[in-house]
């Protein structure tokens, strides 16, 4: 008897033991890892901070004191854990800009302009230079600071395009693109004539897939029943221009923010907007154009609770209409559903009107609002799943700006929102985590310290599926912090 209730309590025992095991490897995997880095800058001159990528060769990390990137620039090398691993500083030409980075799993790109060319270099942290790796893009003669040049790559970042609005027949808009893939090195142009005046249209999006494939979205003012509107065309280059009016998207909306989105499970693209019937009031949403039947749109209206809880989160806005949100991503999920997200963004004015020397004087300040943030599921037949709201209200002037709005993320089935709680004398880095059925879960990233501790959440990136790093100001100093799930 006694051999026998002594092999039970040993069973019993390496049963609890096992699963404790399990309690605490489970708790392992639902919290996170967070390191933060030592002081990166090395000079104040290099006041801003963006975070590239990581790639197996560590985390890059961009430095630089002009925003426009239009001087030297820093770039820094990591490791994972954010030790610092090398410094290169590289310097620009004359009238030179960054226009984008790219780093995938073997090299860094980097593209710049000047007023006659384009460049593509590999940086070189051996050699510490710019070594070019395609032949220069001459620019137009008629090219100006008013025509921006759009870059963008693919999901997989194996094909990029840099888009040129240029004039033809001396008064007619058009976009050249040049299409580079990346690892076999060619690179293929072509044309879109818009059939409108020159600088008549203003670039929405740009997109190129993971085949390839092109496509421009445009606007143009124009104007209906006695009001102006925004005429909205997506066009690829198999698209005629004699036939470009066909792929004028759907005239009975007032239609603002929009974005091209590809999917990369179902090879497809649609082209999101948002929409609302009248200029004020009506049905408001999202209405969703397919590729293959640009006239028609699948309209999915927001639900009462969502448009009412953003319209009167502030006192500030009198325009009851979805003017001031605008599609910030869209993050695509394995089942071919996808996730918008949306911000209210806004600019105010105030006016001080005083006397100085008996002489009546006015004065203006402007004030940058990034306000509710909305999340939006929609199925893999585009209809919406779930909504939910994150109420913030970030209220700015001048370079405060830089801190506000939030870095979205999805990690490990989760979709993460983290941004500033205030830009005051305490500030709280708080993170929202949200489920694939939008469950929400608030947590503190960083709780406030003696010195005013703000992230810059703009200049943050996902560098893996299960990580992202932003940079973060501690008083003088520039730090990063990394958040592993």
């Amino acid at each position: 008897m006694k051999n026998i209730s002594l092999m039970y309590l040993y069973n019993t025992i390496l049963k609890n033991i096992f699963f404790i095991g399990l309690i605490t490897v489970f708790q392992a995997v639902q919290t996170q890892s967070i390191y933060m880095s030592g002081r990166t800058n090395e000079s104040g001159k290099h006041s801003y901070s963006k975070v590239i990528g990581e790639n197996r060769f560590g985390v890059y990390v961009l430095k630089f004191r002009d925003y426009n990137l239009k001087k030297d620039f820093i770039i820094e090398r990591f490791s994972a854990d954010l030790n610092l691993l090398e410094t290169q500083s590289y310097r620009l030409k004359r009238k030179e800009k960054v226009l984008k980075f790219i780093l995938i799993d073997s090299f860094l790109h980097c593209l710049t302009q000047t007023n006659k060319l384009i460049e593509q270099y590999r940086i070189d942290f051996t050699l510490q230079k710019f070594e070019p790796v395609y032949k220069s893009i001459n620019l137009p003669n008629s090219i100006s600071s008013f025509d921006e040049i759009y870059v963008e790559y693919s999901f997989s970042k194996n094909y990029v395009s840099i888009t040129i609005p240029q004039i033809y027949d001396g008064e007619m808009q058009q976009y050249s693109t040049v299409i580079r893939e990346l690892r076999t090195m060619q690179e293929r142009v072509s044309t879109i004539a818009t059939g409108f005046e020159y600088r008549d249209c203003n670039i929405v999006s740009t997109q190129v897939t993971d085949e390839g494939k092109y496509s421009l979205l445009y606007k143009k003012r124009g104007r209906e029943n006695r009001r102006s509107k925004e005429e909205f065309y997506w066009l690829t280059p198999s698209f005629k221009p004699s036939k470009a009016k066909q792929h004028f998207i759907n005239p009975y909306k007032y239609l603002k923010s929009a974005k091209i989105h590809y999917h990369p499970q179902t090879k497809k693209s649609q082209l999101l907007a948002l929409f609302n019937f009248g200029l004020k009031g009506g049905s408001q949403g999202i209405a969703i154009y397919n590729e293959d039947f640009p006239e028609e749109s699948i309209n999915n209206p927001f639900q009462d609770n969502v448009i009412t809880s953003v319209q009167g989160a502030s006192a500030l806005s009198t325009n009851k209409t979805v003017d001031n949100l605008f599609i910030r991503f869209v993050m695509p999920h394995a089942n071919g559903s996808f996730l918008i997200v949306l911000e209210k963004y806004y600019i105010s004015k105030e006016m001080e009107r005083f006397y100085a020397n008996g002489i009546p004087q006015a004065s203006a300040r402007y004030i940058y609002n990034y306000d509710d943030v909305i999340l939006i599921q929609f199925d893999s037949s585009s209809q919406t799943s779930w909504s939910t709201i994150v109420h913030k209200k970030q209220s700015s002037m001048g370079s405060n700006t830089y801190y506000s709005s939030f870095l979205f993320a999805s990690l490990n089935e989760e979709t993460v929102l983290v941004y500033n709680e205030k830009s005051t004398v305490e500030n709280r880095l708080l993170m929202n985590r949200f489920t694939k059925d939008g469950k929400r879960k608030l947590q503190v990233l960083l709780e406030p310290s003696a010195n005013l501790m703000l992230a810059i959440p703009v200049e943050g990136r996902q560098v893996s599926f299960n990580s992202f790093i932003l940079p973060v100001v501690n008083g003088r100093s520039q730090n990063l912090l990394k958040v592993v799930f």
